[in-house]
């Protein structure tokens, strides 16, 4: 999944952007303590130069201590009944309600 398989001398896998390694294992972005890169709630992108990358996050999720979009922007992350939305609220799923579904 991080890369494609190549017939070169060494390494064999030419790694996709924010990936590296010989089998393209190891993010170039930050980790959560549970060793998600960008915590599932973002993509690896290249910045300035490319040498550098760092996480963008997806809408309802910002940068906390590990840079690794690990913050809900919404109250109690909508109790995982439901999506948060870029401006802090929850869009609950049916059945649910309330600030926090």
């Amino acid at each position: 999944g991080n890369g494609r398989c190549e017939l070169l001398e060494s390494p064999h896998c030419k790694c996709n952007q924010g990936w590296a390694g010989n089998d393209c294992s190891e993010s170039r972005c930050p980790k959560n303590e549970m060793g998600k890169v960008c915590s599932s709630r973002g993509v690896c992108l290249k910045v300035g130069d490319g040498s550098a990358f760092q996480c963008e996050c997806d809408e309802g999720y910002a940068h906390g201590d590990t840079n690794a979009c690990e913050r809900s922007l919404c109250p109690s992350d909508c109790s995982g009944n439901g999506a948060c939305r870029a401006n802090g609220t929850c869009s609950c799923n049916a059945g649910f309600e309330g600030e926090d579904c």
